[in-house]
């Protein structure tokens, strides 16, 4: 079995009330869908979450 093909699809999902920081306001939660497809017709997803930095603020989309 090999992988053919994988999907990264990014999404975001807001927050009923902004969340307050000293550093300013984070309004929606960032994630990614991960499809990852094989030769054998197979499809495996998954789902990641923001990674956090020290000011509770999700790294910048070129960090990752």
């Amino acid at each position: 079995m090999k992988i053919v093909r994988v999907e990264a699809i990014p999404f975001a999902i807001p927050y009923a009330k902004p969340l307050r920081f000293a550093s300013g306001e984070v309004h929606t939660a960032d994630h990614v869908l991960v499809r990852v497809h094989t030769d054998e017709g197979l499809t495996g997803i998954a789902e990641a979450g923001p990674v956090l930095t020290r000011t509770a603020r999700p790294r910048s989309r070129s960090s990752r």
